[in-house]
């Protein structure tokens, strides 16, 4: 009888769960067209080797202590409490202006750039009280570095309005998301419900300069833009997840995150405020909204040793413009010309055990699809400003991030798990390890 009532208050729960992550996902927009982000796009970090290892695909599994971030629901599944930390290594590719059809490089080199770094990417401690289950955990989401020390020089030539102009840019960006969290979660049956809480700081610590030029132009043009912000800033946010275990074989769960709005403040000389009659800058108030995300995954154990997963993630960056967009670089343009579009990631992966008396091996692989959602121009192009602006704001083609990955893991008498995953895509490279004890 209570196993009855139980799954009579499934389905009822589950569609609770699903109007309130719909409900929070109202628009909320907030970015700029500062050339720092022209570049720039999130790549959501996963937590876990395990869980990058297959495919970054984790939401419809979550049964080790990453679900605290992933999808908290699932650590009420934990039979022991669990302590879990990750090392990153991380090397992000960026390119910058590329030849089209309509502009021709003719002076100086556009290269591609790379930057790295290492930090803990992940810690959780997950543990319960009576039937509820608690995690404290620490997220890093971003970790972007962008430096070019040496002011880069290009000229190009309209192709057809036969015109020519110079862009010089120079970058030294720092910008680091974190999250400090609890999650809660508790289990009816085959159906959890969990929540994680937490505190996103956001540290920037940057300057750049662009400048524009042409001989062309009456008045001859020369546009420069000058920046820097040294701020934090500190948001809340929130994740609610659910899980529900169709049978012994296959789950299925769904995960709202809502990311913070960040506000600080930034010292621009443009074309608006040039240097010489606004020798101190002036202060402009720069919106950073993290998008919000709405996941899906299901996991399938055809038998005792295989795992098949699979995460479809619907990422809202759409909330990067809109009416709270930020124009620095002048005033020919509106918050109207600029858009980012929402965007489904599909994560595939799958595990494999090979187990002993005291130790299991693990196999895993995966692949996944984050498709490109750089800020575009969208504006007018009758001109020469709006073909020179869709030029260096939409060079290159859409170009999707595809990976692949790979990795091991070792568990020893069960309370010892070391977990190692390699990431390859076309913008990013990841080695990522993980240790977690089981009590």
């Amino acid at each position: 009888m209570e196993k009855r009532l139980c799954s009579d208050m499934i389905p009822a729960m589950l569609i609770r769960c699903i109007a309130v992550m719909v409900l929070f996902s109202l628009p909320l927009w907030a970015q700029t067209d500062e050339t720092i982000y022209r570049e720039f796009q999130f790549d959501f970090a996963t937590p876990g080797a395990r869980a990058n290892a297959m495919g970054r695909a984790f939401v419809g599994l979550a049964d080790e202590a990453t679900a605290a971030y992933n999808n908290p629901a699932g650590i009420s599944v934990l039979a022991r409490p669990e302590l879990s930390i990750e090392f990153r290594s991380s090397n992000t590719q960026f390119s910058f202006l590329q030849e089209t059809a309509a502009f021709e490089l003719i002076g100086g080199t556009a290269e591609a750039t790379e930057e790295s770094s290492d930090k803990i990417g992940f810690a959780s401690l997950t543990f319960s009280v009576r039937e509820t289950a608690l995690s404290v955990f620490f997220v890093n989401h971003l970790d972007y570095q962008r430096n070019t020390p040496d002011a880069e020089l290009t000229r190009w030539l309209s192709v057809d309005r036969g015109y020519e102009f110079t862009y010089i840019n120079q970058h030294q960006v720092a910008m680091s998301i974190d999250t400090l969290g609890l999650s809660v979660s508790r289990r009816w049956g085959r159906f959890s419900l969990g929540g994680a809480f937490g505190l996103s700081k956001l540290a920037v610590d940057y300057q750049y300069s662009t400048r524009l030029s042409s001989d062309f132009f009456s008045p001859q043009l020369n546009e420069v833009v000058e920046s820097q912000a040294h701020a934090t800033s500190q948001k809340g946010t929130f994740v609610l997840g659910a899980l529900l275990e169709f049978n012994q074989h296959a789950n299925v769960g769904l995960v709202f995150k809502r990311q913070p709005d960040f506000r600080y403040d930034e010292r621009v000389n443009n074309p608006q405020f040039p240097p010489d009659e606004f020798p101190g800058g002036q202060d402009f108030a720069i919106n950073l909204k993290v998008p919000d995300s709405l996941n899906l995954g299901f996991s399938y154990q055809p038998n005792d040793l295989t795992t098949i997963l699979l995460d479809l993630d619907w990422i809202r960056y759409k909330q990067l413009t809109g009416d709270d967009f930020t124009i620095i670089s002048g005033e020919r343009f509106s918050a109207a010309d600029y858009e980012s579009p929402d965007v489904i990631e599909w994560h595939l992966g799958t595990e494999y055990l090979i187990p002993t008396d005291k130790t299991i091996v693990a196999l895993r692989a995966g692949a996944f699809l984050d498709p490109d959602h750089k800020t575009r121009f969208v504006g007018p192009q009758d001109d020469e400003f709006g073909e020179i602006q869709d030029f260096i704001f939409n060079f290159g083609q859409l170009n999707d991030n595809v990976g692949f990955t790979a990795g091991v893991g070792f568990v020893w008498r069960n309370r010892i798990q070391v977990d190692l995953a390699a990431v390859r895509s076309n913008r990013f490279d990841w080695l990522v390890t993980s240790v977690l004890y089981r009590f």
